[in-house]
């Protein structure tokens, strides 16, 4: 296993802002039910940036590895600059190889956080 594997099975095990937060101003519930991952996020923004992201959820490694490394990555980003990221985005911050089967796994988290940022509240099923 290299160490961005390892990476990926301590944000898991261990995933960063994993709660409910408090006086958000944005969430998002995205569900995939082909393979039972959920993930809702919970996001502050002030000024056109995000200034806070947490989320909670179950689902396998990739997904909430994914959603624990965004939540840290993309505090004060810009809005606009978040809504054009996508899955080969994720994949290159994951830094490891991921399967076509398995890119919907990284991609929820982005996707409720980009649906959270256009909607402020939701719920989707993909």
């Amino acid at each position: 296993m290299n160490i961005k594997q390892e990476e990926i099975i301590e944000h898991y095990k261990n995933p960063n802002n994993f709660y409910k937060l408090d006086n958000y101003t944005h969430t998002y519930k995205a569900v995939n039910y082909s393979c039972g991952d959920e993930i809702e996020v919970f996001l502050i923004v002030k000024n056109k940036k995000i200034v806070k992201i947490s989320f909670i959820g179950s689902g396998c490694s990739i997904s909430i590895a994914t959603a624990s490394i965004l939540s840290d990555y993309l505090v004060n980003k810009y809005v606009h600059n978040v809504l054009l990221l996508n899955v080969e985005d994720v994949v290159s911050l994951l830094g490891i190889d991921i399967t076509v089967s398995r890119r919907k796994c990284a991609y929820l988290p982005l996707f409720a956080i980009q649906q959270a940022l256009k909607k402020k509240s939701g719920v989707n099923i993909t």
